[in-house]
């Protein structure tokens, strides 16, 4: 299975809708998406984050971090993957072209993951109704959550076999044939490794926290009041002290106290304050951490695979190169082969026509030289003989005898 295959995004922008139990339409906005699926290990997990404040049961004090909803692979019924036409102009404006939108049926609820440090049964809870909405959205069996995710990351062919796998559990006992990821359905390493309170849908646990209403506390819970001051002393004769000898002024006293009281309050709230703000920013700065690694890891998996696609490149130009000089070598000796056999053969049949050429004119001139020294020599023995014959007609014959 390629890694181009395996889907892990996070943090991307997303909203919710479902339907309420008292049957109303409800919207949930300002949500971060995380999806993970690695098809080789059939492993997969589902994680809605938004932001919530809230009150500390430490400190009592205004507090802001993410709360989480969490869907395990397991509890999918099926998902199905909404088509482009479905998805309204709205949904695009808001999440950009890539916006998806994914449809949930749960055979058991979600499970939502609170702050281990929340005071859910505080008196003075700060009113949420980002966390009312995922209280009453993690009771939800069936709802859609929109997002737009990267293209060049997440393919609708990676979401259509990523729906295939989920709703492929209906036919199976075990649940299915995905399982959920260990390392994203962590609550452990959360909220700066302090862990995160984990509260399932169906739990009786959630249903008296979405019951718990804020309201004042009883008179009872009041408290009686000081007592006052009675309206007049008894009187009685008392010798008068001197100024020097005059106790301290109750009112201011207590005005004193009071003002210690204050700068006193004032130390403790700076201090927890700069202590919060402490806690807070390692907190955000482990999920920044997280995030940014999860970000991180994308952007290099593609940097990566373009620097591995280049390597890959330049390994097989340079095979090519190789095979391409090897072929046109050999095409080149062929040609110069090729060539030189066909030189030959001009170079034979050049070579025979001269000779012949040569053949038949040498012959021709000696045929020519024959019949020209043949000519000479007739006229030749033509003039001999002629001379012969003149000389013979002008000659003198004297005979004579002698004596025997």
């Amino acid at each position: 299975m390629a890694s181009s295959d395996i889907i892990d995004i996070s943090a991307q922008p997303a909203f919710a809708t479902w339907t309420a139990d008292n049957q109303t339409c409800c919207h949930l906005e300002a949500l971060k998406f995380h999806i993970f699926h690695d098809p080789s290990t059939n492993a997969a997990f589902f994680k809605l984050r938004a932001p919530v404040t809230f009150q500390t049961t430490a400190t009592k004090s205004k507090k802001t971090s993410a709360v989480w909803l969490f869907i395990a692979p397991e509890r999918i019924a099926t998902l199905a993957l909404q088509g482009e036409d479905e998805i309204g102009e709205a949904t695009r404006k808001q999440l950009g072209p890539n916006a998806v939108s994914l449809r949930f049926q749960l055979r058991r609820p979600a499970t939502l993951v609170l702050p281990p440090d929340i005071d859910q049964n505080s008196k003075e809870h700060l009113p949420s109704e980002t966390l009312d909405a995922l209280q009453s959205l993690v009771r939800a069996t069936s709802f859609t959550i929109s997002a737009g995710l990267p293209s060049r990351t997440v393919s609708q062919a990676h979401l259509l076999s990523l729906c295939a796998a989920a709703s492929g559990s209906t036919f199976s006992i075990t649940g299915g044939t995905l399982n959920s990821s260990k390392h994203a359905a962590d609550t452990v390493s959360l909220y700066g490794g302090k862990g995160g309170r984990v509260i399932e849908g169906d739990s009786p646990a959630l249903l008296a926290m979405t019951g718990n209403e804020v309201s004042p506390p009883p008179y009872a819970d009041i408290g009686a009041s000081p007592p006052s001051m009675p309206a007049s002393w008894p009187e009685k004769k008392r010798r008068r002290r001197a100024s020097s000898d005059a106790g301290p002024d109750p009112g201011r006293q207590h005005l004193g106290s009071g003002i210690e009281l204050k700068m006193a309050i004032e130390g403790i709230k700076s201090g927890l304050k700069s202590e919060l703000k402490k806690d807070l920013r390692s907190e955000l700065l482990t999920e920044l951490k997280a995030e940014l690694k999860h970000e991180l890891r994308a952007e290099l998996r593609d940097e990566v695979k373009a620097e591995l696609k280049n390597e890959l490149m330049s390994e097989v130009l340079k095979e090519v190169e190789t095979r391409l000089f090897q072929s046109f070598e050999q095409c080149l000796q062929e040609q110069a082969d090729d060539f030189e056999t066909q030189l030959y053969d001009v170079r034979h049949e050049f070579g025979s026509t001269v000779y012949s050429e040569v053949e038949d004119q040498t012959y021709a001139a000696r045929k020519e030289l024959e019949e020209f020294v043949k000519d000479e020599m007739n006229e030749a023995e033509t003039r001999v003989e002629d001379r012969i014959i003149d000389r013979l007609q002008n000659a003198n014959i004297s005979l004579t005898f002698s004596d025997l």
